[in-house]
């Protein structure tokens, strides 16, 4: 995919959204991303990778507890 957008020409970034399991398996893969994104180099900064969970928690102190605490607590309480 990086390299059918380097060709496209514009302002671009792959992110790979992924969910982190308990466990092991979850550790290999995110050291597996870091590892790529070092061995890209500088290009580095057009691939990123983030998890539900950090996305979740980043949404969480974007919207505040302006009335969605309730939802917030839900949505942690059942998927993460």
């Amino acid at each position: 995919h990086m390299l059918g957008l380097a060709a496209a020409g514009s302002a671009w970034k792959l992110l790979c959204l992924w969910y982190a399991p308990q466990g092991s398996a979850a550790d290999r893969y995110g050291a597996e991303l870091e590892f790529f994104a070092r061995t890209i180099g500088p290009d580095s900064a057009r691939f990123g990778a983030l998890t539900y969970q950090e996305l979740f928690e980043r949404l969480c102190r974007g919207i505040g507890g302006d009335g969605h605490g309730e939802w917030m607590s839900y949505m942690r309480t059942r998927y993460f």
